[in-house]
């Protein structure tokens, strides 16, 4: 799969991600509004696909793993669903 196809599929997923993101998930992010963690979430993603842009475009199975280090954390998949 090339880099731009990748980014076409890659981004507008980690885009509703981090919108669907709920601040009740982990505890040192409690006094944070959900505006902010969602801007403190994005900029750890962000920053992380940056620095490990390599090791994505030769394993693309890492971006899964980032995600679900820095995103999936703050789903509240219960009340996700019951939406």
């Amino acid at each position: 799969m090339n880099n731009l196809r990748l980014k076409r599929l890659v981004f507008p997923s980690v885009i509703v991600l981090l919108l669907s993101v709920t601040a009740s998930a982990e505890p040192s992010t409690h006094d944070l509004s959900p505006q902010e963690l969602v801007q403190d979430t994005s900029s750890r993603m962000l920053a992380a696909l940056r620095d490990e842009r390599q090791i994505i475009a030769e394993n693309p199975g890492r971006l899964y793993e980032l995600v679900s280090d820095i995103v999936l954390p703050y789903f509240d998949f219960e009340k996700m669903s019951q939406w």
